[in-house]
């Protein structure tokens, strides 16, 4: 008598947990790279001086003051031109956070926060419905006047407990009911 004779168990398992394991892989990955790479690099030194070498650090201003790398509630942080992308930053896993329009304004700290809030997105729902239902979505989105109330970024919002205040254009009536049933739904598939 097998409790899942079918095998479909233990592949769901793995999916879900998919997002935890690539959350910590990454955070420790970049940790060790940075310490390493500290080694013959003043700048990446002292970007993690500035956090203290706490991978937990929580100060977003420490975080946007960085030249190259650091860390944000656990999750590793790339600063760089991202020109190539309309300076948009993003998250999967890493933050990568743009150098040229994250500055250490209300803005940007929320900009550090609702990127966190896709790192908590992921560890939740995991990699394979992350792609598709949280990262596509946010790339083929970006230019609409709505972008911070679609389901899939005011839920990121709601987890890092960004109010929407500083954003171009303010959330709309009840876009955080309806993410919250974007990310019931989405879990539940």
């Amino acid at each position: 008598m097998y409790l899942d004779p079918s095998g479909e168990l233990g592949i769901l398992f793995w999916l879900a947990v998919s997002g935890i394991i690539l959350c910590a892989s990454t955070s420790v990955g970049g940790y060790v790279a940075a310490a390493v790479m500290s080694i013959w690099d003043e700048d990446i030194r002292k970007d993690m001086g500035r956090i203290g070498w706490n991978p937990f650090n929580s100060d977003e201003s420490k975080v946007i003051n960085s030249t190259k790398v650091s860390f944000y509630k656990g999750q590793f942080v790339i600063r760089a031109d991202l020109s190539f992308i309309k300076n948009r930053s993003f998250s999967v896993g890493i933050m990568f956070l743009d150098t040229i329009s994250t500055k250490d304004t209300p803005y940007g700290r929320d900009t550090v926060r609702h990127e966190w809030g896709h790192f908590i997105q992921l560890g939740i729902v995991g990699v394979p419905k992350f792609i598709g239902f949280f990262a596509v979505p946010s790339m083929l989105s970006g230019n609409s006047s709505i972008y911070y109330s679609l389901p899939w970024e005011r839920s990121a919002d709601l987890f890092c407990g960004v109010s929407g205040s500083n954003w171009p254009y303010p959330h709309t009536p009840n876009s955080g009911l309806y993410s919250i049933f974007y990310l019931i739904g989405v879990f539940g598939i």
